[in-house]
């Protein structure tokens, strides 16, 4: 009897998964011990703990089957390291659910307070805050539970940090499918099918995204979530749906708005139709419905974004835009109308460009119109808060994991964008905000080098004003993936078949079934394809 060894190597590999699910149950376990441990459980009961275990173990699984469903993670090492990172991700959330903000304190909290004393929803006639309806229905909504509003308030943030990182998993994925067209960058062999992952990961992880939710406590996350699915639907051809999903991000913030410019480009590429615009108003008015049927008059809901336009006098607040650079002497006044001004010209730029070229658009230069209108339009606008680059920090992840040659936007922009983040949460300036606003402007430059690229003619979509395609042909012994580098002459990568030269005579119907699925210009015979093969 012989006995076979196993190769030191690859039992090092079989330990991995086990040792990573271990890691994995451990980092969890901790999560709870945690939430065990917070300030406000102390004097709560033990049906809070149980609560609020609940809620973050029901935002673990759905974590969990965004990514492992529809095989987006097929083997169990893959699922054991995504449920270590999800689990590590969530963990530090929990850690600082304590942590109450200055807006919480003067906000937050005595808006939940007035809801709760008022009859909750009843109380929804009156104008409280400077928040839009929806956010209030929220508030209002845990106002009835006996659970801290405090990490329900940042618990409903962070479950849409989670929705806001599946919506640059989406994204990604659309992307990479084309990121072998010459122009669009490089990738690293075999990597394609990681990005959207890595991708997903990134954002969890993102210095400013976890400051936002889990420790400030804001809803920028909530937005930037519908933001980035109406993209992707938009993308998709789904223009219907991607105009409610724009319409539900305005309502919950105004700074949807900074993406608005993008829709217009999809007019002029067809993915959304002129005719489905009218479903904006339409939802919009449908979200503020409830709010009006208890009393609250709807000019007064219409008002609310007007009113915020106007409510901070300062040229910035903690915001690294250009206005950093202008000093505190100038009449705001006056450079306010200079700022607003630019930002329109730049917006009205892009969009003649994005119509000189729309013959020649597709997914990837549509993306980055969306990141320069992200980086550009809070960069030049007057009165930004610090936490208005939110869109162009998910958007710089979609790019970067997508050409790997970019890797460096994201962590421009994070640099950038936490110099105000610093500001207001340690109350001091870790070093000038113009440092900031320049290291947005360098990557504008960057942004538009990839976009006249990406919009050439010579990288033209397959068919004029319409997203890039990617043509799978499959048969039973092989997938072949046929890229258009032309749309006059489409591209063959040969060596895909190049095993098949001299394969048997049995595979001929394959090639006859692979030949009958190609558009007529490609359609060949099996000799035909031999023949090429040879030359």
């Amino acid at each position: 009897m012989v006995l076979e060894t196993v190769p030191a190597e690859r039992a090092g590999r079989n330990l991995v998964t086990p040792l990573v699910g271990i890691c994995a149950a451990m980092v969890i376990l901790a999560s709870g011990f945690r939430l065990l441990l917070l300030k406000q459980m102390e004097n709560a009961g033990l049906g809070t703990f149980v609560a609020m275990l609940a809620l973050f173990a029901a935002l673990f699984c759905l974590g969990m089957g965004l990514l492992v469903g529809k095989g987006n993670i097929r083997s169990s090492k893959g699922i054991a390291i995504c449920a270590l990172l999800l689990g590590l991700a969530l963990f530090l959330r929990i850690y600082c659910l304590d942590y109450a903000s200055g807006d919480y304190n003067s906000f937050l909290a005595k808006w939940v307070a007035f809801f709760r004393e008022n009859g909750g929803f009843a109380a929804l006639n009156v104008s409280i805050g400077d928040y839009n309806v929806p956010y209030l229905y929220f508030l209002s909504g845990i106002s009835y539970t006996g659970l801290p509003d405090l990490y329900l308030i940042k618990f409903f943030s962070i479950l849409f940090e989670l929705l806001t990182a599946w919506g640059v998993f989406l994204l990604t994925r659309h992307l990479v499918t084309n990121q072998h067209q010459p122009g669009n960058g490089t990738f690293l062999p075999g990597f394609a099918q990681l990005a959207p992952v890595i991708a997903f990961f990134i954002t969890l992880f993102l210095p400013t995204a976890f400051f936002n939710g889990a420790v400030w406590g804001q809803c920028d996350s909530v937005y930037a979530a519908f933001v980035l699915f109406s993209i992707y639907a938009a993308l998709q051809h789904r223009g219907g749906e991607a105009v409610m999903l724009i319409a539900i991000a305005f309502s919950f913030k105004l700074q949807a708005v900074f993406l608005l410019p993008l829709f217009l480009i999809f007019l002029f590429t067809r993915h959304v139709k002129w005719h489905q615009l009218f479903l904006f108003p339409v939802v919009y008015c449908v979200i503020c419905l409830p709010a009006v049927l208890m009393g609250r008059p709807f000019s007064d809901i219409f008002m609310i974004y007007l009113n915020q336009t106007s409510s901070y006098p300062s040229l910035t607040l903690n915001a690294p835009s250009l206005a950093s650079f202008l000093p505190a002497t100038v009449d705001p006044v006056m450079w306010s109308k200079i700022c607003v001004v630019v930002a329109c010209l730049f917006v009205l730029a892009l969009v003649t460009l994005a119509f000189v070229r729309k013959a020649t658009l597709g997914s990837r230069s549509l993306l980055l119109f969306g990141l320069l209108f992200a980086v550009g339009v809070p960069l030049l606008l007057p009165h930004m808060h610090e936490r208005y680059f939110y869109l162009a920090e998910m958007l710089s992840v979609v790019w970067a994991c997508s050409r790997a040659d970019r890797i460096f936007l994201p962590a421009l922009v994070q640099v950038a964008s936490l110099s105000g983040y610093h500001a207001y949460l340690v109350l001091q300036y870790i070093y000038p905000l113009k440092y900031g606003a320049l290291l947005f402007c360098l990557t504008i430059p960057v942004l538009l080098h990839d976009l006249l690229q990406s919009s050439s003619p010579r990288y033209a979509p397959l068919t004029s004003g319409e997203e890039e395609e990617t043509m799978s042909v499959s048969s039973s012994h092989t997938t072949n993936t046929l890229l258009a580098s032309d749309p006059d002459e489409p591209f063959i990568d040969l060596s895909i078949i190049a095993e098949l030269a001299d394969a048997p005579p049995e595979l001929d119907q394959d090639f006859e079934d692979l030949s009958c699925d190609l558009p007529s210009s490609l359609q060949m015979s099996p000799d035909h394809w031999n023949h090429r093969l040879q030359e």
